[in-house]
């Protein structure tokens, strides 16, 4: 297994159009194109026999300070996603626990994400926001 960081739109190809996203294989490319091109970024990976198997995204912002954000700077995971024949090999854990690591080192207040579909990021520490709209890992004081 290696893990690294994917910079350039040859490596993401042909993971992209394998993907179940139920869009055109144009649409697919297009999107992990996006992911690669946008500046604050990050896209991980985890290759088996230098195929892609698994893929996560974190993605770095700036917000008004408020209490939950003292220095403005919280992060966005996003793009998650392994081969089916790959899952359950704790390779999400380990992109996600790179991410978490990534974003300390930013010196991000908190790290979110839109999915609830399991316990991955319970798992790592994520709570329910009190909107319930969301998960977040507060990242300060820990």
């Amino acid at each position: 297994m290696i893990v690294k960081k994917i910079t350039n739109v040859e490596d993401l190809k042909s993971f992209c159009l394998k993907l179940n996203l139920h869009l055109p294989s144009e649409l697919a490319l297009k999107y992990c194109r996006s992911k690669i091109k946008f500046p604050s970024t990050i896209v991980y990976c985890i290759y088996e026999d230098d195929m892609l198997v698994s893929i996560m995204t974190v993605t770095f912002y700036y917000v008004f300070v408020h209490p939950d954000s003292p220095t403005g700077r919280i992060a966005n995971v996003s793009g998650a996603y392994t081969l089916p024949e790959y899952r359950h090999k704790g390779y999400a854990s380990k992109l996600l626990q790179l991410i978490i690591s990534t974003s300390r080192a930013f010196n991000v207040d908190y790290l979110c994400c839109d999915s609830k579909a399991d316990d991955l990021y319970y798992k790592q520490g994520f709570i329910l926001s009190d909107d319930a709209s969301r998960l977040w890992l507060p990242l300060k004081g820990d």
